[in-house]
């Protein structure tokens, strides 16, 4: 491994021998056990992160369904003008308008 950095902490000497028990299980040293911990706790995150946080482009890919039917409804002939300003009117308390 390049460009690695020496850390220092302290573990119960019990949790210190489970590290090296599971480390051992999967064939590794306790660091490289610590190493892919860590690296798997950041990728959940990150996919958390997506999901709870989503970027511009997946909102709108969310909310085209919404709009489409939103649309379609608005634009019913058969609709009457007090009902499409009730929809308006609720859209743009939903929306934050």
């Amino acid at each position: 491994m390049k460009n690695t950095e020496r850390v220092d902490f302290r573990l119960p000497s019990e949790t210190k021998e489970l590290l090296k028990s599971l480390a051992s299980k999967k064939g590794l040293k306790p660091s490289e056990y610590i190493r892919r911990l860590i690296e798997q706790d950041a990728n959940n995150i990150s996919c958390r992160q997506q999901i709870h946080n989503p970027s511009h482009e997946q909102l709108i890919e969310n909310a085209l369904p919404i709009n489409v039917f939103t649309n379609g409804l608005l634009n019913n002939p058969r609709l009457t003008l007090e009902a499409r300003k009730i929809i308006t009117k609720e859209m743009r308390n939903y929306v934050g308008y």
